[in-house]
């Protein structure tokens, strides 16, 4: 049998519970290290670690499960920390983040927040609309092309992304999900011109229907992913 190790990363403490292959449960905790969280989880397992008689490196490679709860996402979004995210859309379209739709404003709003949602003002797009750009492609309900991707136009539009400093690109164009062929290629020619950065694409990231959801959720991937990846990698080097 081997330990079970749970950890959760807050903006004070980084709490660490293992559960010993006999059931014993023990626990400590570490201050957390903003902003590399990395730091405080690993330090907060060593601590218990340490009460075992064992060395962190021993604990973690007989544990068979690691469970990691964080704020590390959650923090990026409340303050606008992210990467600066492009995003390819299907031409004509490149407006449907920035209008969004009636639901934008009230989403996860409680009844009496709804109340005064005439005060509210819509939120910041993760992505200003000078880097957005339309692809000329159009593939139909059924899932047929339509209109056939111009790759030449799309490298173009793909080199004026990186040429603009993007970290992470969003793609997210009509009916892919029915249809990713259109995505599927616009991803490789990104890695293909900027291999380092981040892409995002909706019919992975959110394969359904409506156009504006699956084109925000596609884009919060992209703008969080950069750097909850680089958090993570850390964690898994070790």
């Amino acid at each position: 049998m081997a330990f079970v190790v749970a950890v959760d990363s807050g903006g004070t403490f980084s709490d660490c519970v293992v559960v010993t292959p006999q059931g014993e449960v023990l626990a400590d905790k570490a201050p957390s290290t903003p902003p590399d969280y990395s730091v405080g989880i690993l330090e907060s397992v060593r601590l218990v670690a340490e009460k075992l008689g064992l060395t962190l490196a021993q604990l973690l490679s007989q544990t068979a499960a690691f469970a990691h709860g964080t704020t590390v996402a959650t923090n990026t979004m409340v303050t606008r920390s992210g990467a600066r995210v492009g995003l390819l859309t299907t031409l004509g379209h490149e407006d449907a983040l920035i209008v969004g739709r009636c639901i934008q404003k009230v989403a996860g709003l409680s009844e009496e927040e709804m109340i005064r949602v005439v005060q509210l003002d819509k939120p910041e797009p993760l992505v200003p609309r000078r880097l957005i750009r339309g692809v000329p492609e159009r593939v139909d309900c059924l899932g047929k092309v339509v209109v056939p991707i111009d790759r030449a136009i799309s490298k173009d539009l793909v080199r004026e992304l990186v040429r603009s400093g993007v970290e992470a690109v969003a793609v997210s164009l009509l009916w892919s999900f029915i249809n990713p062929a259109h995505e599927q290629w616009l991803g490789q020619i990104v890695r293909g011109v900027a291999p380092d950065l981040f892409v995002s694409l909706s019919s992975r990231v959110a394969p359904v229907i409506k156009e504006y959801e699956r084109t925000a959720t596609t884009v919060v991937n992209a703008y969080l992913a950069p750097r909850t990846s680089t958090y993570l990698k850390r964690l898994v080097c070790f």
